[in-house]
């Protein structure tokens, strides 16, 4: 059986590339927004998340086990959004436009971690 993946992104090319990128070994998820990111993220488990900082609101409510599971993606790594974020080591933060094979490795060793093991810490990629 397939691990799901959500990915929530407002822009739609990110969001139909990733897809693209993971299709084959994933079920693909995706949201436009925070909001449906939300609701998808109520109804059901993921293994793994890809969220866009700016729609990280859709991360508030979900549950503390999901936490190990989150990777961010930004536009600007080195807004002050996305450093705070990586000195609390809250999740890996990635770069957007990054090499697939980085992004690929990282999703790998999130989806390998057991259900109540802890995020990567502090991984800006």
């Amino acid at each position: 059986m397939l691990k799901r993946m959500l990915i929530i992104d407002g822009d739609t090319p990110t969001r139909l590339v990733l897809a693209n990128l993971f299709h084959a070994e994933y079920h693909v998820t995706l949201a436009p927004d925070a909001r449906l990111g939300r609701r998808l993220l109520e109804r059901s488990p993921f293994d793994v998340v890809l969220c866009d900082l700016a729609e990280r609101e859709a991360l508030d409510a979900s549950p503390p086990e999901l936490a190990a599971r989150v990777i961010l993606l930004t536009d600007d790594p080195w807004c002050e959004v996305a450093q705070q974020l990586y000195a609390e080591q809250w999740h890996p933060i990635v770069a957007k436009p990054c090499r697939a094979s980085v992004l690929r490795n990282l999703v790998s060793r999130i989806v390998a971690l057991p259900a109540a093991a802890g995020a990567v810490p502090g991984t800006l990629v």
